[in-house]
């Protein structure tokens, strides 16, 4: 009675884990994705997000976290595939990108989720020591700062519109 019983739980999960995996289907077809160089960028603008809260899945449909993702992804050899979920969840599928797809794919593909990982590891971290004085000549410190929640705007020094948005 008990192994009946269990090969009848074991059944039921596997199915309701094969049906689940059977509904999940790519915003764009892979081949679509790697045609060349310049419908990579464009599915890249529209639907990656390494940043983001995700999660993620192998080629197999297994769970795999979001650090696993971006250590594959370091390696040029794999892709970021968007899923189409009924709930609007951000969820990507890693699949291995297909040898005859441009060079070029692999390499923007490694050196963005290096980025991004390197990002990704600096999460939960404590800022480094800092002191520094703002506009209204107010005085922030990591001791002044402590225990509250600040926000730091940053601007790009050599990007002629963050330089315009300054305040003189």
């Amino acid at each position: 009675m008990r192994k009946l019983l269990f090969a009848l739980v074991l059944f039921v999960s596997t199915s309701a884990y094969t049906q689940n995996t059977e509904l999940l289907k790519p915003v764009i077809p892979v081949s679509d994705v790697q045609k060349n160089y310049e419908s990579w960028q464009k599915y890249e603008r529209e639907f990656v997000n390494l940043s983001a809260d995700f999660k993620a899945i192998d080629s197999l449909f297994h769970t795999i976290t979001k650090r696993e993702l971006l250590e594959k992804l370091t390696s040029g050899n794999y892709l970021p595939l968007k899923m189409d979920t009924k709930d609007s969840s951000l969820l990507y599928q890693l699949i291995a990108i297909n040898k005859k797809s441009s060079y070029d794919i692999g390499t923007d593909i490694k050196y963005t989720a290096m980025i991004e990982l390197k990002n990704f590891k600096m999460e939960g971290l404590p800022l480094p020591d800092f002191n520094f004085v703002d506009l209204e000549n107010h005085f922030y410190s990591t001791e002044t700062t402590k225990g509250k929640i600040i926000l730091i705007k940053c601007w790009f020094i050599k990007c002629v519109p963050c330089v315009a948005e300054m305040p003189r």
